[in-house]
This record gives C-alpha cells, structure tokens and sequence, in this order.
C-alpha cells in the first residue's frame, strides 16, 4: 500500500468551485462593509452644517480636508478588509476542495492502475473521515478479492483432482473452467 504524497502547492485546485466561494463570501462582506464609510460621511456633513453655522471658512475647509482624508482612509481599510476576506475564502475553500481533489485522483489512480492506495489527507483539511472510510472500503474490496482468488485456486484444485474419474467428454469442459479459474489466479492482487 502506497500513501499519496501528503503536500499541495496549488492554492486553487478546484478553481470555479474555490473563486466561487470566495466570491460568496465577499459579496456579503462588501454592502455591509459600504454601510460603515456612508455613516461616517453622513456624520461629518451633519456636523460640517452645524459648525458652519457657529465659525468660520476656515474650521469648515479643515473639517472638509479631515473628512476627505477620512472617507479615503475608510475606503483604503475596507478594501483591504475585503481583500483578506477573499484571501481567508480562498484557504478555506482549499481545505475543502483539496480533499476532494485528492479523494478523486485516487480514485482515477486505483483505476487504471488496478491497485488501491491508501488515501491521506493533511492536518487541518475537511473531511478526514471521507479518508478513513475511502480506505475501510478499499481495505475491503481487496480482501474481497483476494478471498476469491484463493477460493478460485481451490476449486481449481478440486476440479484437477475429479478429471481422472470423470468421462472424456466432461473432461474438457471441466479443464476450460480450470483455464478460466487460473485466469483470474493470473490477475495481480491488489
């Protein structure tokens, strides 16, 4: 039994599934990340027309510069907000689709190579117990197959020990069956 390398270096390894869900994510994020910046303007221009009324030109052109200044610095820490949203969707989506990656790619392994490998996945990725009953199940269909394949070879025995008392005629359509029986004896185990 061969364990599948346990390392992955793609960040995106189910690209439409993974952006997906970013998105998602972030779509969420960004109308309740637009309300913070609105308030804050909506503050300063109640607060613009109260001042403007008790002091001058020059309080109100140093409050305008501070809410200018203000809104540009809301909107620089929302995106980057919204950024490390997108990024923290993207791990996330890998430990997720990373699995199911890995899951799918035995799958295809163990079938054109005709063998089963225990599948691993790493520390902290979802759906660990989809590994443990991918292997109870492989585990099983291989001691399946290998029970048959003794009881195949048995039988053939068996059947090589009748032919001498059997009629001619039988006598070849019993040592077809044995043929076929060592056919199967003659597939790999897995």
């Amino acid at each position: 039994m061969n364990l599948m390398q346990n390392n992955r270096k793609t960040i995106l390894i189910n690209k439409k599934f993974q952006l997906r869900f970013a998105f998602v994510v972030c779509s969420f994020l960004i109308p309740f990340s637009l309300i913070f910046p609105t308030i804050v303007y909506h503050l300063f221009n109640t607060l613009i027309d109260y001042i403007t009324h008790d002091i001058g030109t020059q309080s109100l052109k140093t409050m305008e510069e501070t809410q200018n200044q203000m809104i540009e610095l809301l909107v620089v820490f929302e995106t980057l907000i919204i950024l490390i949203t997108f990024f923290i969707s993207l791990y996330l989506s890998h430990k997720i689709a990373g699995p199911l990656f890995k899951l799918k790619k035995a799958m295809d392994e163990s079938d054109h190579r005709k063998e089963f490998t225990d599948l691993k996945f790493r520390d902290g990725d979802h759906f660990e117990d989809l590994a443990n009953e991918y292997n109870e199940m492989t585990h099983g269909i291989k001691n399946f197959y290998n029970k048959n394949i003794k009881l195949a070879q048995q039988a053939a025995e068996q059947i090589k020990k009748t032919i001498p008392f059997v009629p001619q005629e039988t006598k070849m359509e019993l040592e077809s069956a044995i043929s076929t029986l060592n056919t199967l004896n003659s597939i790999p185990q897995k």
